[in-house]
C-alpha cells in the first residue's frame, strides 16, 4: 500500500502543472470579465464569476471523490509480499 501511494500520488499534483493547464481558460475568463465590466454588462461579468467559482468547486469535489475511491481500491489490492 505504501508503495502505491509513493508511486501514484493520488490527488496531489505539481502546482506548476496546474498553473499551466488552466492558464488559457482563466485568461479568457478574465478578459471576458474585464470586457463585460468595461461595456457595462455587469450581469455577464457576474455570471462569469459564478461560472469560474462553480467550475473550481466542482473540480475540487471530483478530485477528492476520485482520490478517495482510488485509495480505497488500492487498500483492497492484494499484497505481493
Amino acid at each position: 500500500m505504501a508503495r502505491f501511494q509513493r508511486r501514484h500520488s493520488v490527488g496531489r499534483s505539481n502546482p506548476m502543472e496546474n498553473a499551466s493547464r488552466g492558464f488559457g481558460a482563466d485568461l479568457l475568463a478574465v478578459l471576458a470579465l474585464v470586457t463585460g465590466a468595461w461595456l457595462g454588462e455587469y450581469l455577464a461579468a457576474v455570471l462569469i464569476i459564478i461560472m469560474l467559482a462553480g467550475g473550481r468547486a466542482l473540480e475540487t469535489y471530483a478530485m477528492r471523490k476520485a482520490s478517495s475511491v482510488l485509495l480505497a481500491l488500492a487498500e483492497r489490492m492484494p499484497s505481493t509480499d
